[in-house]
């Protein structure tokens, strides 16, 4: 929200695009779905990878974004959810997410699972 109403529409659209690759780079190998105005989803097939594949989300997002002449530090937090423990669809996994998502950025801790 900060980026949009400081730099702009055109600016924050951009930056997503820039995130949404360098994060698809990063997880090449599994699903990646913008599921808010911020907020992404990455699905990997086998729960021995959630960890890694957090941290590396979490690397990903470390260094600063370059959109035209004008450099951003974004930083991250990532909520870790596994399927069957967390839940048995989607929607309840989306929904444990959010819960650890949020208390990620609350304690301000990049990942929590």
């Amino acid at each position: 929200r900060y980026v949009t109403q400081t730099l702009g529409h055109h600016f924050a659209d951009r930056l997503l695009r820039e995130v949404a690759l360098r994060l698809a780079a990063t997880h090449g190998h599994a699903s990646l779905a913008r599921i808010g105005n911020d907020q992404f989803a990455v699905f990997v097939e086998r729960a021995a990878q959630a960890g890694a594949a957090g941290l590396a989300l979490v690397q990903a997002l470390e260094s600063p974004f370059r959109v035209d002449d004008q450099i951003v530090d974004l930083g991250g937090s990532v909520g870790l959810v596994e399927h069957p423990l967390h839940g048995a669809d989607v929607a309840t996994l989306l929904q444990w997410a959010e819960i650890a998502l949020g208390v990620a950025r609350r304690t301000r801790n990049a990942l929590v699972t």
